[in-house]
């Protein structure tokens, strides 16, 4: 896999992700919890438990939000599994996949 400039959803550095989120005019809101928008950030919809990290895959899954992810220069994301299973990459273009001959 060849990422160079992946978005973190890992919550590793939360106000960062959820300022860049925003700056992109995504409504993390509306697409992680499919109700109508408050206006809350990724980082209060967390802190008030509406969303969790390990539902932040579904960001990576949405093709409208690769595509502003990729335009604003993000070849990736980075996210946190259910519990311990540890930490999943994605890639958005299969070109960055690598395989050994």
């Amino acid at each position: 896999m060849d990422i160079k400039n992946p978005l973190d959803l890992t919550g590793k550095n939360l106000a960062k992700t959820s300022k860049a989120l925003d700056k992109l005019g995504i409504d993390i809101e509306e697409e992680l919890t499919g109700m109508q928008s408050f206006g809350r950030d990724l980082e209060t919809l967390i802190a008030d438990k509406e969303v969790s990290l390990d539902e932040l895959w579904k960001l990576a899954d949405d093709p409208k939000i690769v595509e502003q992810l990729k335009k604003a220069g993000y070849d990736g994301a980075i996210f946190k599994e259910t519990g311990d299973r540890g930490t999943s990459y994605a890639i958005f273009n299969p070109k960055q996949a690598m395989t050994k001959s």
